[in-house]
């Protein structure tokens, strides 16, 4: 099996299409083939003959001069050719191709957070005497708190606008309100109404028809038709306009903070873009929320305020503080929950987590919950005092849960595991459909069409499925008391009949919706429209939550209060099945997103009662264990992978004894310590896409002296335009073989201590010094400091992935033929990552 995926490897089996390279690589990749030099595993990435599973680390277009390689190293493969550009005013033709470039790369934690701290003792140096630098430390240090303030504020801004909106649009599918206007929601025309019917609302078929008593048939083929019609808008926007909107976000947020950089994810396009096809989206009715996005456009926000504070204009690392308490804002704006919004950042989407960001991110977090309370996307229209940081957020009073209610609560918590692990297989393989599918590539309109139409005709006929989702949860999540005094309608009816042959056709009824409702989550969830998980997951754990509790009270009504029922003695209401649908909800999600402190503090927060932490968790841990007993990877971290993105997830762990030395790419250019000159690095930097070069003593002696950054050669080759093209360069300022002043210093440039390690390093101890230093590049040396190799963050993504396809393959105990399948099924999928200079 080991030799058959060393041939997928060496054979092409990872390398890209030809015809997506320029043909002069086209040509130089056959004279390799023919010359039996090893194939690439990704666009100019060479493989080496004796490696079971390298990766490359830097590699360009061409080389200069062979004498620039490792000795008996093969040549590097063709690679991102950097075209010259035309000639600028600095005289460097290059210089104009790196704006692009600089949107398509991994980051480097470590030399950003360096360049921070140096920065910040300059400008502190600059400033210590004067009155006006005192006050411009103060506002170097204010900086960030600004920035969170105003992500704060826009946050709840956008989300109270969108919310309203889409309730808005939601009931323009069944009519409007003749009452107090028609830009007045459903909800708010009725919220005043005492009665199970509300005179203010309109049917479409009562306005068309001018009666009083409409038509079912008509309201039916209104409702699905302008289903439809939004659906097919949001998806035809968002798909023309700016297809990084599509989907949820949080996957691609989630890689953006672990450090790579993907091209206007977080622009004001796809804010703008994304809102309105959220909007939507949530209106047609599909089986999607808006929580999720939210975070992605929190996240936009803060990428657009950055952009006007110097400190972190151009330092990718800090700006990734201000990304990860936007993701606070974010599930702030979507369930009012500051705690768990922070929380939620820390465990599920940041890869680096200081101290400090989190006390940022809590301060980000109140200042959404402040500017929330104030806009009051859920309250009355005429009483905004009395407005609530959610829709469905409720206060449950009364007598506690009893012990052996616990068990129930496992059981849902298992149930949710299971129903989690299964979403994100049958997501995985419907993804995988979506993207090697020539018909779904093709027809991804139709789809959609196809969604909505089953969607919304599957849904107006169940009472439990047609209203919206949040309305619908609102009512699960509450008690029967508190329902028929707040919300008296239909729906409330329903949930609440005393009638016992009618809850059991009820039961069916909300059975029925749990079950559709998940379906169509799973199809819907990776379409062509901005889509949120969290919302429908929660639905069908809270459906199948108060139906468990449904079945508890009923047990308890038949048999009375015995054992295990001793305990309801006296009380008026012992069993409660809204308790049931808030730990069935948690449940679901839990399993799904693998989520589990942040999970159970958002569910606190909404229902507001401490009480109620045990059950919480009494579900959640299950749900995660049972999870994780079918696969280690939630929904988001599933989408990552099939997507290639080089994001390494925090808690992966190899299972393999490969060292460092089958990681590294020995096709590596160096630079030699005084034997450059600025002409060779003109040379260098047009030919060779690379971020950084490792320094040595010269091309006899590859001991490292350091590691330079291709920012550093081009800002020093802008600054050097007096200078003449053969002067020499010093990366260092000790044995200088002459004068120092007849070279050009480059030695405040080199970064003298890169992290270097020994080619018997363990795999594993590699990949913990990348999950914790958030670094690009390690070298690998032998013990006297020779270079041998590099490993870059993608060469470890690789790995990563191949190992996990060969580990499934032999767990399966499958043919080689399915092996290949497994290969280059992921192969497929990283080509596109591929292209991108990480």
């Amino acid at each position: 099996m080991k030799e058959m995926m060393r041939h997928l490897v060496q054979s092409g089996g990872y390398s890209d299409d030809e015809e997506d390279l320029p043909s002069s690589t086209n040509d130089f990749k056959r004279r390799m083939n023919q010359n039996s030099l090893p194939d690439t595993f990704t666009n100019g990435e060479s493989q080496g003959p004796d490696m079971e599973m390298k990766g490359t680390s830097i590699v360009g277009s061409r080389a200069p001069s062979s004498t620039r390689m490792i000795p008996n190293q093969p040549l590097p493969v063709i690679g991102e050719h950097v075209k010259p550009g035309e000639e600028g005013k600095d005289g460097y033709a290059r210089i104009g191709n790196e704006a692009k470039k600089e949107h398509f790369k991994t980051i480097d934690w470590f030399i950003d957070r360096d360049l921070a701290r140096k920065k910040k003792r300059a400008f502190r140096l600059r400033n210590r005497s004067r009155l006006c630098g005192v006050a411009s430390n103060w506002f170097w240090n204010v900086q960030g708190w600004i920035v969170l303030f105003l992500v704060g504020a826009a946050s709840a801004f956008t989300g109270s606008v969108i919310h309203q909106i889409a309730s808005w649009m939601s009931g323009l599918k069944f009519g409007f309100c003749r009452g107090h206007g028609f830009w007045v929601s459903r909800t708010l025309c009725c919220i005043e109404s005492e009665r199970t019917t509300c005179d203010a609302w309109a049917n479409w078929s009562e306005i068309l028809m001018d009666r009083d008593s409409g038509s079912y048939w008509l309201d039916y083929l209104i409702y699905v038709i302008s289903g439809l019609l939004f659906a097919t808008t949001s998806s035809y926007i968002c798909s023309s306009y700016c297809p990084l909107s599509l989907g949820s976000g949080i996957a691609g947020t989630k890689v953006v903070l672990g450090g790579f950089i993907i091209r206007n994810f977080l622009s004001g396009a796809t804010l703008i873009i994304k809102s309105v096809g959220l909007v939507l989206a949530v209106a047609s009715g599909l089986s999607l929320g808006l929580q999720g996005p939210l975070v992605h456009i929190a996240c936009c926000w803060g990428a657009i305020f950055v952009r006007l504070f110097p400190k972190y204009k151009e330092n990718e690392a800090m700006k990734r503080e201000i990304y990860s308490a936007s993701c606070a804002a974010g599930v702030t704006a979507a369930f009012g929950a500051p705690l768990g919004g922070v929380l939620f950042s820390l465990e599920a989407m940041s890869s680096f987590f200081p101290p400090k960001t989190m006390w940022r991110s809590f301060w980000c977090a109140i200042s959404t919950a402040v500017f929330l309370k104030y806009f009051n996307p859920y309250g009355s229209a005429t009483e905004y005092a009395a407005g609530k940081l959610v829709q469905f957020q409720v206060f449950y009073k009364g007598e506690s849960w009893l012990w052996f209610e616990l068990v129930f609560f496992a059981l849902l918590g298992i149930i949710g595991g299971l129903a989690g692990a299964l979403f994100v297989k049958i997501n995985s393989k419907l993804h995988r459909i979506r993207r090697g599918t020539l018909w779904f590539r093709k027809n991804r309109l139709l789809e959609i069409i196809i969604i909505a139409t089953i969607t919304t005709v599957v849904a107006f006929s169940n009472i439990f499925a047609a209203e919206g989702q949040s309305f619908l949860l609102e009512h699960l999540f509450s008690h029967c008391t508190e329902l028929r005094t707040s919300l008296d309608d239909q729906l409330t009816d329903s949930i609440c009949t005393e009638d016992t042959q009618k809850r059991w056709k009820l039961m069916l009824l909300l059975l029925a919706a749990g079950i559709g409702r998940y379906i169509l989550t799973i199809v819907t969830f990776g379409s062509q429209v901005p889509s949120g998980l969290f919302m429908p997951t929660l639905v069908v754990g809270a459906c199948v939550g108060r139906l468990l509790g449904w079945l508890v009270t009923t047990w308890h009504e038949s048999v009375g209060d015995v054992y295990p029922f001793t305990g309801c003695t006296g009380r008026t209401d012992c069993i409660f099945p809204s308790l049931y649908a808030v730990v069935g909800a948690a449940a679901f999600l839990g399993g799904t997103t693998r989520l589990t402190i942040s999970l159970a503090v958002i569910m606190l927060e909404l229902t507001g009662g401490l009480d109620y932490m045990v059950p919480l968790m009494v579900a959640v841990v299950p749900s995660k264990w049972v999870g994780d007993a079918f696969g280690k990877e939630g929904v988001f971290d599933m989408l990552i992978t099939l997507q290639g993105y080089p994001h390494i997830n925090p808690g992966i762990e190899l299972g393999s004894t490969a060292t460092a030395s089958a990681l590294m790419s020995t096709s590596v250019i160096y630079l030699q310590k005084f034997g450059e000159t600025l002409e060779s690095l003109e040379e260098i930097c047009s030919n060779f896409s690379f971020h950084g070069f490792p320094i040595v003593e010269s091309r006899h002696n590859l001991q490292v002296v350091g590691l330079i950054a291709r920012r550093d050669i081009e800002r020093a080759l802008k600054d050097s335009e007096d200078v003449g093209l053969r002067t020499r360069v010093a990366f260092a300022t000790d044995n200088v073989p002459g004068r120092l002043v007849d070279f050009f210093d480059l030695s405040r440039s080199v970064d003298r201590d890169p992290v270097i390690v020994r080619p018997t390093m363990p795999a594993d101890r590699v990949l913990d010094i990348f999950k914790a230093l958030g670094i690009r590049t390690i070298f690998v040396c032998r013990s006297d400091g020779i270079l041998l190799g590099v490993i870059k963050k993608k060469d470890m993504v690789k790995h990563i992935h191949t190992e996990r396809a060969l580990r499934n393959s032999i767990a399966r105990d499958t043919a080689p033929t399915s092996l290949r399948r497994e290969v280059n099924s992921f192969a497929s999928e990283y080509r596109r990552s591929s292209r991108l200079q990480l």
